[in-house]
């Protein structure tokens, strides 16, 4: 009979890594709960302002900068190598925090793209998660006793929206506080698209899979795909190849060995 051989290191490995996992479910706990009192702090800011610190309407880039200049935040700082000292995870909470308080404040409705919908936009539960309204999600509905017709969705029972579709919804209601490229006006924002992207993809079902992949012969989208596929791993490729430089200067690191 056989004897198994077990790698010596596995009971302290799993002893390990259930530890970290443990504690990082402790810490997403302890961070949503940040995210939640930090948005809230920041729709009180917006309700209390009274020095018409937004004009026009606020946005990502005046709530990033009024925080870090309340926080102390000098993101120009760079270390003795050139490098940029930000703090990533505390940029990240941030920016997380000021999208859903700009959709809370504004209560937006992204099926119509309005703004102070009370009733169908963007509230809070009682929990403090982010919700829309069931109808807002679904206008329209089908009734099996109408053989399948499509009627209006009156439900309102709120329906707790997920970070990455909340993200999606921010892009598309407020534009102006996406990235955008600096070459101008009139210029593609590619944040926006690889948002949608991502959210439609995450959207397919399995049919829609069977449909657009499942054939003998590859579908365009399925060449499509393959090419956005080994574009973007192109992308990670030269980026994780790049340095900045002590004097700010973006240098290439890859050595390129010329073959005779």
């Amino acid at each position: 009979m056989s004897k198994s051989l077990k790698n010596p290191i596995s009971n302290k490995l799993q002893e390990f890594v259930i530890k970290l996992k443990n504690s990082s479910e402790r810490e997403q706990k302890k961070d949503e709960l940040q995210l939640i009192e930090l948005r809230n702090l920041l729709v009180d800011f917006m309700s209390n302002d009274k020095t018409k610190l937004a004009k026009d309407g606020w946005s990502m880039a005046i709530l990033r900068n009024e925080i870090y200049k309340l926080a102390k935040y000098d993101t120009t700082k760079r270390d003795e190598f050139g490098q940029p000292k930000k703090i990533h995870s505390f940029e990240t909470k941030v920016t997380r925090a000021i999208y859903d308080a700009l959709l809370l404040f504004y209560q937006a409705n992204p099926t119509t793209e309005e703004k102070d919908d009370s009733e169908k936009g963007y509230q809070a539960n009682e929990k403090g998660e982010l919700c829309l309204p069931f109808s807002t999600l679904k206008p329209k509905i089908k009734d099996d006793s109408l053989k399948g017709t499509e009627i209006p969705n009156t439900d309102n029972s709120l329906v707790v929206i997920n970070g990455e579709l909340r993200k999606a919804h921010f892009a598309k209601l407020f534009p102006d506080s996406s990235r955008k490229s600096s070459s101008g006006t009139g210029a593609t924002d590619f944040e926006k698209v690889v948002i949608e992207l991502n959210q439609y993809l995450l959207k397919l079902s399995n049919n829609d899979l069977v449909e657009l992949l499942g054939h003998e012969t590859k579908t365009d989208f399925h060449k499509h795909l393959e090419s956005l596929e080994n574009t973007i791993g192109k992308v990670f490729e030269k980026n994780s190849s790049l340095s900045l430089t002590s004097l700010g200067n973006v240098v290439d690191t890859k050595i390129t060995v010329n073959k005779n």
